[in-house]
């Protein structure tokens, strides 16, 4: 079955990942320094934007919006919950980690082994292409990062090349219990067809939940526009639900913001009605947000309305 044509080239394009962490001043500071990432934005979380991710109890939470300093439109949001609890590294279902685009991941290895980092994986090429080069750290809510160094294209790929030493984010992968199911999901809500899922030896998953060198999982791919892509990786069965307290975001990596050409297309059981957001990085465009199959939230973001 051959993909759809994009309705637009950025249609699906990430926009931004938040995270919720205990400390939002001494996350900011962190990604400041280590990724020399921006900060665009302070403020409180508008009741508008928490009643449409379904937590209208925690408007009025500090929040701020960063960028990388080659001022791509790529975002990384941190909204402070001062009770969230750091999470296990790719332990639970969900937004499971970020991937960014860096210049030279070899040269990071030594800046990021020292706290609160963790390095999981060090820099190596995939196990399944030398094209691709990453590095995997966690932070200190649990948030895990892919810094990827892109050598080359991959065919049937539009991957990004840095334009500063850690630059925009471009991949957002679910930890989940079944590819399929989830593909489905996501098809469905972009209008796009996911490449079948195959087997992959996965070394971050594989350290996390303590498997032989070699296991590998299941791993799906969905192809977006603005060279963005959704990665599925089937989780091993220990994988646990992560702990959401009532009314709270969850904790860690907790939503994943896409474009759309057209809202109204989109298929989707809204969390709430979509509605217009002022805010960067919404600028007065309507977003809507469902939450997917392994308890992720996904934000939909319509590129001009």
């Amino acid at each position: 079955m051959s993909t759809p044509p994009l309705p637009h080239p950025d249609h699906g394009r990430l926009v931004a990942a938040t995270i919720v962490t205990a400390d939002l001043d001494g996350q900011a500071e962190l990604y400041r320094r280590f990724f020399d990432y921006r900060v665009e934005r302070r403020g409180p979380l508008g009741a508008d934007l928490a009643t449409l991710w379904g937590v209208p109890d925690m408007a009025g939470a500090r929040t701020a919006l960063l960028r990388s300093a080659s001022g791509t439109d790529s975002f990384l949001r941190l909204v402070e919950d001062v009770e969230a609890v750091p999470q296990a590294p790719m332990r639970t279902l969900g937004w499971a980690a970020i991937e960014v685009a860096v210049r030279d991941v070899d040269a990071l290895a030594a800046p990021f082994a020292v706290a609160p980092w963790r390095i999981l994986g060090p820099p190596a090429d995939l196990s399944f292409t030398d094209a691709i080069r990453a590095m995997q750290v966690a932070g200190p809510m649990g948030e895990v990062f892919y810094l990827t160094l892109i050598k080359r294209q991959l065919p049937g790929f539009d991957l990004p090349e840095a334009q500063a030493d850690i630059d925009r984010l471009f991949v957002l992968i679910l930890g989940c219990r079944d590819v399929g199911r989830a593909a489905a999901f996501y098809e469905r809500l972009f209008g796009l067809t996911a490449a079948p899922a195959f087997p992959a030896e996965v070394r971050v998953v594989n350290a996390a939940y303590g498997a032989e060198k070699g296991t590998k999982i299941p791993l799906g791919t969905l192809t977006l526009g603005g060279q963005s892509l959704i990665e599925l990786d089937g989780f091993p069965a220990a994988a646990e639900q992560r702990p959401v307290r009532p009314g709270r975001l969850p904790p860690a990596t907790a939503i994943g913001s896409f474009q759309a050409a057209d809202l109204d297309a989109v298929k989707a059981d809204w969390i709430a009605p979509p509605r217009r957001i002022a805010a960067a990085p919404y600028g007065g465009r309507r977003a809507g947000v469902v939450r997917g199959p392994a308890g992720e939230l996904t934000e939909i973001i319509e590129i001009a309305s």
